[in-house]
């Protein structure tokens, strides 16, 4: 008996936003490439499912819907969800603090920066949300959780970057995030 199985998948923005597109093998040398947005009402252009006899033809087919759905593609990608923008409006007041910091720049030259703790989040979710906050993210992990490790504004090195640091960490913990600082001498 004949399993089917997944060839290529691209996915899109995130949620109920979200578009994927997918080919699989249905049948012996029987490929079916389909694109389908996360909610049901998502009305997409042209053919939304398309059946293919070779991989070749099938891995065509595929690179043709992505471009059939560029529209939809740009749409999500550029769409958040809720929990998405309270991020990024969280990360945006914790950048804003931490550039009050008017701490003298002195002691250890350090990399110490807030790290917050998105169980169930997806990499590519943090890191659309950093990127719209203005901030770079970078994953860490520590004692079995993965915590993202978020930049910190401006060009401090010694004691300015560890107390803007802790200022954005103190920020997002108001706002309600599980957070810590990530300290590392240079």
């Amino acid at each position: 008996m004949f399993k089917s199985r997944r060839i290529l998948r691209n996915e899109y923005g995130s949620g109920k936003t979200g578009l994927v597109i997918d080919t699989a093998e249905i049948a012996e040398n029987v490929f079916e490439t389909m694109a389908y947005g996360m909610l049901t009402h998502m009305e997409l252009p042209g053919r939304s499912v398309v059946a293919s006899f070779t991989r070749k033809d099938a891995e065509r087919e595929h690179a043709e819907m992505i471009e059939r759905f560029a529209a939809e593609i740009e749409k999500a990608e550029n769409t958040f969800s809720p929990k998405m923008i309270k991020l990024i409006e969280a990360i945006k007041v914790a950048r804003q603090a931490a550039e009050q910091v008017t701490v003298e720049d002195g002691g250890t030259v350090n990399c110490d920066a807030p790290a917050i703790l998105l169980p169930y989040w997806r990499a590519d979710e943090v890191m659309r949300c950093a990127k719209a906050a203005g901030c770079g993210v970078s994953e860490w992990k520590f004692l079995r959780k993965k915590y993202w490790v978020l930049s910190v504004p401006g060009n401090a090195m010694g004691e300015r970057r560890t107390k803007q640091a802790e200022v954005m960490a103190y920020s997002l913990v108001l706002s309600g995030y599980e957070t810590t600082v990530y300290y590392q001498m240079d």
